[in-house]
């Protein structure tokens, strides 16, 4: 919208720079008893102007084409800091969905070792301590893949803003996050 207001301005200082020309015309009734015919006048005349000698104007032209120039090139550089910000975000994105899959990964390991430490203590062939260590590293592992949920989620936060799609219709819905190929592509 800017843009346009800028565009706009410097079409009309331009404008100003053009030759024009003005058509007029009247009438005029002379001062004699009653208006008669013979007093009355008629003109008719044409006014051109070339604008050779207008400093003013051509100043004005030219700084609402460095305006509109300034604008166009304020609009590219937003533009492509969006685009930077949205490929950063996205390949944020994507390295946080490969950790948070290994991370579920692990957390499926260290149960799967729990399970199987949990079986040897009650036959015997272990002792407590190993059944602890065990149990620990199922919950260190629970704990990194909600960490890593959590930033995974901040990130999407943070693209649906920088999108502008932060409040929409769906926003008093639960919605899940969205995975990766959920989210719009970055356009170029």
């Amino acid at each position: 919208m800017l843009s346009e207001r800028d565009s706009l301005a410097a079409r009309r200082a331009a404008d100003g720079l053009l030759p024009s020309a003005q058509v007029f015309s009247g009438i005029g009734w002379g001062d004699g008893p009653g208006g008669t015919a013979e007093n009355t006048r008629g003109f008719v005349g044409v006014a051109f102007d070339f604008g050779w000698n207008r400093p003013q104007e051509k100043a004005r032209a030219q700084i609402a084409r460095i305006e509109w120039g300034r604008g166009q090139l304020a609009s590219r550089n937003r533009q492509s800091r969006l685009r930077t910000d949205l490929d950063a975000l996205r390949r944020e994105l994507s390295g946080r969905d490969a950790l948070l899959e290994l991370a579920r990964e692990r957390e499926a390991l260290t149960e799967a070792v729990l399970t199987a430490e949990n079986e040897e203590y009650t036959y015997g062939r272990s002792d407590i301590n190993d059944l602890i260590r065990a149990l620990e590293a199922v919950q260190a592992a629970r704990s990194e893949r909600i960490r890593l949920e959590i930033e995974r989620s901040m990130l999407v936060v943070e693209w649906r803003r920088v999108t502008d799609r932060l409040v929409g219709e769906r926003t008093l819905e639960a919605t899940p996050v969205p995975a990766e190929d959920d989210l719009p592509a970055v356009g170029r």
